[in-house]
C-alpha cells in the first residue's frame, strides 16, 4: 500500500524537489527523510549541481528538510489584501 508521495523536477542541472506527502497514521516513521534523501540521490545520479525545495514557512516540511542537510537560501513575504 503506497503511504507517502514526493516528486522532483529536473532541468538544467537543477532539481527542485515538490510535494511531499506521508499518510497521517503513517508519519512520524522517517518517512518524509527517506524520501527526501531519495529524490537527492536521483537529483546527483542525474548530474545536478543544485537541490532545492520550497516550502511555506516554518513548517513540517521545512524542519523535514533542514534534517536533511537543507539550508534556508532566499525567504519571501507573501502579502494578502483581504476585502
Amino acid at each position: 500500500k503506497p503511504v507517502a508521495t514526493g516528486t522532483i523536477y529536473l532541468a538544467n542541472k537543477i532539481a527542485n524537489l515538490e510535494n511531499g506527502s506521508v499518510l497521517k497514521e503513517y508519519r512520524g516513521k522517517r518517512i518524509q527523510q527517506m524520501l527526501i534523501d531519495h529524490r537527492v540521490q536521483v537529483a546527483q545520479e542525474a548530474g545536478c549541481e543544485y537541490v532545492m525545495s520550497t516550502t511555506a514557512g516554518y513548517d513540517t516540511g521545512f524542519r523535514n528538510l533542514e534534517r536533511n542537510g537543507f539550508r534556508l537560501a532566499y525567504n519571501a513575504l507573501i502579502l494578502e489584501k483581504t476585502k
